[in-house]
């Protein structure tokens, strides 16, 4: 009876084990099945989500074809030199005969025609509608300048004429308009408020191809890749968004949106070591860069920036002897490892006025902390004219550093940076370095060793000037070229001996630094 009992038990044991286990499994099955239908659910959202956005903004896109007719076979906008590794969107199908601009045969020059028409060239890019009342769209610069034709082509099919509203060569931004009132217009976004990381969909006609979206996510904030220039050898001011979406010759100046479909950037650049065509390094002007911009050539058709007077470098980037030559104090002695260099003061300028001295270090603007150059440019150029704001830099005093807060009252940068800063005069060379004529008091103030001359007070990175080892705070005070010398002994000398120099041609500067001369050549 008891064996009966005992068989029965495990028999009921056994039973409940095999229950337990198919209910398991099932649930297990549910989970799985859950699961997938959770993960399907979650793909078919981001899937819709692309689809509704790519629905709504592209009615905001535009193509544009530009037109213009040049005198002889040249780059279309040599303010805006081909970088290696780094292409714009143009693209340029060339007239019959003619190869693009840096792909001549070899031993064979392009033809001139200083006497007749030159042959016309087509470019294509993109733009969006950011005021459809008043038919405003939003491109870059190098799109349409110098154009003597702009035509835009809707998502309809019609074709219409712009104008160029305004243009800004130092942030590549441009505004143009069609006589039409009834479109749709994008919504901007918050730029600042993207995250690495975050999706972002890019809008435009890579190689023609009108009305092409492709997603990625934002890669890298705060991009300065100096690839922005202006007339004069200007630097431009760059703050790009860095994306892996795919972007192409065509795309230039059109949108970048976030997973809403609102405005964050304007596709400007790709990086391409070298290959034809997209590598997975995009760049974009920022909206909270671009719409002030644009505001301001739709309502006065130029930009007006803010403008302090300094000639500035970023501090943790300066080796130590530099600072200790420069000032004659360590750099350890500022207490601080990033902030802004003051490397010179205009005189009568905003910053002088307010008592900004040379070798001072500026660790705050209007409150916000500043750690290189690029940021306390942007913040400069933001700040409206006749705003008073406080400006916080570190001094070294008796060998003790001193925080101290300036009150600055911003004033308009000149147009013409050149003329403003002709006395004592700050140049920039097509050699990529920005020169200023040395001052009695800036040779006593930087203890150079030497009166008078060229005083270097930036270097752009991978210029001609950088390779030959040039740095701020050298001193150039003799030109030579073809076996003749020019002495240096303000800015201007060495602008003028500039001139005879033909672009790309090699020289020899006598550069003084650390108490001695030096030959060098500029190749």
């Amino acid at each position: 009876m008891k064996d009966k009992r005992f068989f029965f038990a495990s028999l009921g044991t056994l039973c409940l084990a095999i229950a337990f286990s198919v209910a398991l499994q099932a649930i297990n099955r549910s989970a799985v099945a859950e699961e997938r239908a959770t993960g399907s659910s979650v793909a078919e959202s981001l899937q819709n989500e692309f689809a509704a956005v790519a629905s709504k903004v592209n009615t905001t896109v535009v193509a544009l074809d530009v037109t213009r007719r040049v005198e002889r076979v040249e780059p279309p906008f040599p303010f805006l030199p081909p970088f290696p590794g780094f292409e714009d969107f143009w693209d340029f199908p060339m007239p019959p005969g003619m190869q693009p601009p840096g792909q001549q045969p070899p031993g064979r020059q392009p033809p001139r025609q200083p006497d007749r028409e030159g042959p016309t060239v087509r470019g294509a890019g993109s733009g969006v509608i950011i005021d459809g009342q008043n038919g405003y769209i939003l491109t870059n610069n190098h799109v349409v300048a110098e154009a003597d034709e702009i035509s835009v082509i809707l998502l309809d099919g019609s074709r219409h004429t712009a104008t160029l509203k305004g243009a800004d060569p130092r942030t590549d931004i441009a505004v143009i308009q069609i006589d039409r009132g009834d479109l749709d217009q994008i919504e901007w976004g918050d730029s600042d408020r993207l995250e690495v990381g975050h999706w972002v969909l890019a809008f435009g006609q890579p190689q023609g191809l009108r009305y092409t979206v492709t997603a990625g996510i934002v890669s890298a904030k705060g991009r300065d890749i100096g690839i922005i220039g202006a007339p004069g050898g200007i630097t431009g001011y760059e703050d790009f968004i860095q994306t892996d979406a795919a972007i192409n010759p065509g795309n230039s100046g059109g949108p970048l949106t976030d997973i809403h479909g609102r405005l964050v950037g304007i596709n400007t650049a790709i990086a391409t070591a070298g290959a034809p065509a997209f590598m997975g390094v995009g760049f974009a002007v920022p909206s909270n860069l671009a719409r002030p911009i644009a505001e301001q050539l739709i309502e006065r058709g130029e930009v007006v920036r803010g403008w302090l007077g300094v000639s500035i470098g970023s501090f943790a980037d300066i080796p130590d002897e530099e600072i200790e030559r420069a000032t004659g104090v360590s750099k350890d002695d500022y207490g601080v490892e990033k902030g802004v260099f003051v490397a010179g003061v205009q005189p009568e300028q905003p910053a002088e006025r307010a008592g900004i001295r040379a070798g001072d270090v500026i660790i705050r603007y209007s409150g916000r902390d500043v750690e290189e150059v690029g940021q306390l440019r942007l913040l400069v150029a933001d700040t409206p004219v006749g705003e008073t704001v406080t400006v916080d830099v570190v001094r070294v005093v008796d060998g003790s550093a001193v925080e101290r807060s300036i009150s600055v009252e911003i004033a308009k940068q000149p147009a013409d940076l050149d003329v403003a800063t002709a006395a004592p005069g700050v140049v920039d060379t097509d050699v990529g370095m920005a020169v200023q004529t040395l001052t009695p008091e800036m040779a006593e103030a930087f203890d150079v060793g030497v009166e008078s001359g060229a005083l270097v007070s930036a270097v752009a990175e991978g210029s001609r000037a950088a390779q030959a080892g040039i740095r701020p705070g050298d001193v150039i005070t003799q030109v030579r070229y073809r076996g003749v010398t020019t002495g240096v002994e303000s800015a201007r000398d060495f602008e003028r001996a500039m001139t005879d120099i033909p672009d790309g041609e090699p020289f020899v500067v006598a550069r003084w630094r650390g108490g001695r001369s030096m030959f060098v050549t500029i190749r």
